[in-house]
């Protein structure tokens, strides 16, 4: 996260932004988990096991909406779709 959510001030490298002191520790957190999620994802949809794959990617995506972790949580959407789930 490069930007406070709130103000969209710079971070530095402490949790908490400096201009209007919002606590980022739990986004921070939740961003890190939707990342892991998508990382098992992919390892299972490598393994062939997309129904697993197709909710940990749902479940980043609740977690974090990012435009990258949007991306790829799609196209495991995608491949899910096109391969008509375990």
């Amino acid at each position: 996260m490069a930007r406070c959510p709130v103000c969209r001030a710079r971070l530095g490298e402490t949790p908490q932004c400096r201009r209007c002191g919002c606590d980022l520790t739990m986004a921070e957190a939740c961003r890190q988990r939707a990342e892991t999620c998508l990382r098992q994802a992919l390892q299972l949809l490598g393994r062939g096991e997309s129904a697993k794959a197709c909710s940990l990617a749902d479940e980043a995506i609740s977690l974090d909406s990012g435009a990258v972790i949007s991306k790829v949580a799609g196209f495991i959407r995608w491949w899910c779709d096109r391969n008509f789930r375990d």
